[in-house]
Order: structure tokens, then C-alpha cells, then sequence
């Protein structure tokens, strides 16, 4: 964790900055490490440590803390430490919006990120008590003498969060071939839109960031940019089941835009088959279309038994007939609710086996 307290310097009363770095001096080391850097949320002081955030009256919200809500979902794409060096680190925006917000200090945290589960290496670099002064911590920044503004958080995000994007249109229940992305924005005179996908909600591993510059440009494949109603659409979907993460901000030319909130969304597999002839058929099972993100279908089941007063509900195995006591009955009850799932309007079954 590192505070770069500028409250007193003799700033101009009014700036905006243009560019910030924060230069690291690696000392010693070895392997590589995959780094990121967060803005604090927790408080904290030098005597903070791994139980503590440097007092004894609070705590962390997450031991150490280490990825949790002690600090915001890192701002910007991580980097890799590999080799004792000097790293530089841009950490404009987050400069940009502590000025915005009339901050004169800034606290990030510079943290290691899990590859496949585990951080198996260590890197050492100069503190701001390092003999060597030039090897100490340094914050470089430009900037220029008018009010500081970024553009506002976008608003109205959709998918909406937690959402099941089917296609609609298919004989069977199908996830979306094609989708879309779109949201709101107070803000107005944006130069470019920034929206990046992740496999998870700290949005770090398999992330993915493309700006609008480069949709309109045709660089990204399979993907269209529509200006005057902020949605950007997709012409091929990634299926299956796992939540889709995403946030947007807007730029306007060097002045960096608050990121969106982080919403989600799933795309099943196709479900089911046709024969070719107009028939079509889906078995469905609990958790069947998905398992891991939330179960669907639900298909809740019971047992009634006349010599048991219990809720078997959650129970492994239904017995049915003579009650497991060996006496009195017992009865099974299933519920598949078809409505979880999108059906054709003009769909007759045909037939039904369980």
C-alpha cells in the first residue's frame, strides 16, 4: 500500500492532471508475478498489517486486505513482474478522479493476482525509506491550470445484472447467437467508449478491453458500434455455464471516465434436438442447463410419508410406496416449471416421459 500525499505542495488552486506514473525500483526477485493496482477504500496507516489496517479498533473487511472490498476492482489492465527493474505504472485516472472528488492525497494498493490458484514468486522493491533516494517511490504527473472533470459512471446497464440471455426465436430453448450491450450516460462529448469483458468479477482473468475507435475501425471482429444509442452488438456468443462479466466507461480525449458497475450475464447451450421434420425434442433435469451459476431448471421434488413428519425435501433418495419405516405410504411429488424457460408460442407437445 502506498499514500501519495500532495496536500502540501504548492499546487494551483485549480488543475487538471494529464498523465500520472508511479515508479518502482524492483530490488531483488525471482520467477514472475502478475500485479495489479486499486484505489483504498479502508483507511489505514505504516503500522497497518495482515490483521489490521494499523489499529486496533478495526479490521479489515477481507484479511490482509487482500482481494476484497477493502479496495475498489482494480482501474486498470494488470502487468507482469519478471525481472528486477524499474516499473512504471500509470495511474492517471485514479489521480484524475481523487482531484475530481477535492482529494489532495491518493492510498492505492499494489497487490499480486492468482494464476491457476496460487502467487509462486516474490519481488522486493525500494520503499519510501530506502536509502537511495532515487530509487524510492516516485510520482510523476502533468498536468494544466483549468477545472478538473471526467465523465460520470453510464447508468441503465444492460443486460441487466444476473441475466439469462435466450435467442428467442429458436423451436427449442436456445442461448443467444447475437447480443447486445448498451447503457446511459449524463455525461455528453465523449471521443470514445472503453468496454472490457472478464471471466470473473475483479475482472482480471481472461480480460478483454476494446474502445469504439477500434469497432468502427473494423478491429474487432464480429462486433458493431452504434453511437446515438450506446449499444454495441456481438454477432457470436461464447455459450455455457458461466457468468460473462463486463463494465463500460467514456473518455472524453485525455480526461478518463468513471467505470460502470460490474453486472453479469449467462448464455445457455442449446438445449434439446430436431429430426428434421418439424419435431423437436428436450429432456430436462435439475441443473441440466445450468449448474454452477445458479440451477436451471429447478425441478424441486418431495416425499409425503404417512409414518414421517419430517421435510425430506433436500433428501439424496424418494422412496415411494411403503415408507421407509416399513410402515404406513409414501408418495412423490415433482414440479418442473416450464416457464423458467423461453418455449415457441405456438409449441403442442406431443408426448412427455418421465
Amino acid at each position: 500500500m502506498i499514500e501519495i500525499d500532495f496536500s502540501t505542495l504548492p499546487l494551483p488552486a485549480s488543475y487538471e492532471v494529464n498523465n500520472a506514473t508511479l515508479e518502482l525500483t524492483m530490488l531483488s526477485g525471482s520467477g514472475e508475478i502478475f500485479v495489479t493496482v486499486s484505489e483504498m477504500i479502508t483507511g489505514w496507516n505504516e503500522a497497518s498489517n495482515w490483521a489490521q489496517p494499523g489499529n486496533n479498533t478495526t479490521s479489515w473487511a477481507g484479511t490482509g486486505a487482500y482481494h476484497s472490498t477493502d479496495s475498489q476492482i482494480p482501474e486498470t489492465n494488470g502487468f507482469w513482474i519478471n525481472a528486477t527493474d524499474v516499473f512504471e505504472i500509470n495511474i492517471t485516472s485514479m489521480i484524475q478522479h481523487a482531484i475530481e472528488r477535492g482529494q489532495e492525497s491518493l492510498n492505492i494498493l499494489i497487490q499480486p493476482e492468482e494464476i491457476d490458484g496460487t502467487v509462486d514468486s516474490t519481488y522486493y522493491f525500494a520503499s519510501s525509506e530506502y536509502t537511495g533516494i532515487s530509487a524510492r517511490p516516485k510520482l510523476t504527473m502533468t498536468y494544466e491550470l483549468t477545472s478538473p472533470w471526467s465523465p460520470l459512471s453510464p447508468t441503465n446497464i444492460g443486460p441487466v445484472d444476473g441475466s439469462t440471455l435466450w435467442n428467442l426465436s429458436a423451436p427449442n430453448p436456445s442461448g443467444a447467437d447475437m447480443f447486445s450491450t448498451n447503457w446511459s450516460s449524463s455525461s455528453a462529448n465523449h471521443t470514445q467508449w472503453v468496454v472490457c469483458a472478464a471471466s470473473e468479477p475483479r475482472m482480471i482473468e481472461n480480460l478483454e478491453c476494446a474502445d469504439t475507435g477500434e469497432i468502427d475501425a473494423g478491429n474487432i471482429t464480429n462486433t458493431t458500434w452504434d453511437a446515438l444509442n450506446l449499444t454495441i452488438t456481438r454477432t457470436e456468443s461464447s455459450k455455457g455455464d458461466e457468468w460473462q462479466y463486463w463494465r463500460v466507461r467514456g473518455d472524453q480525449d485525455g480526461r478518463i471516465g468513471h467505470w460502470s458497475n460490474v453486472n453479469k450475464f449467462r448464455i445457455p447451450d442449446d438445449q434439446g434436438f430436431g429430426d428434421g421434420l418439424g419435431n423437436y425434442s428436450v429432456s430436462l433435469i435439475r441443473g441440466s442447463v445450468f449448474a454452477e451459476t445458479g440451477l436451471l431448471p429447478l425441478v424441486p421434488d418431495a416425499e409425503v410419508s404417512s409414518s414421517a413428519t419430517g421435510n425430506l425435501g433436500s433428501s439424496t433418495q424418494l422412496n415411494l410406496g411403503t415408507s421407509a419405516s416399513g410402515t404406513g405410504e409414501s408418495q412423490i411429488y415433482l414440479e418442473y416449471d416450464l416457464s423458467s424457460m423461453p418455449w415457441p408460442s405456438t409449441m403442442t407437445p406431443t408426448s412427455m416421459l418421465l
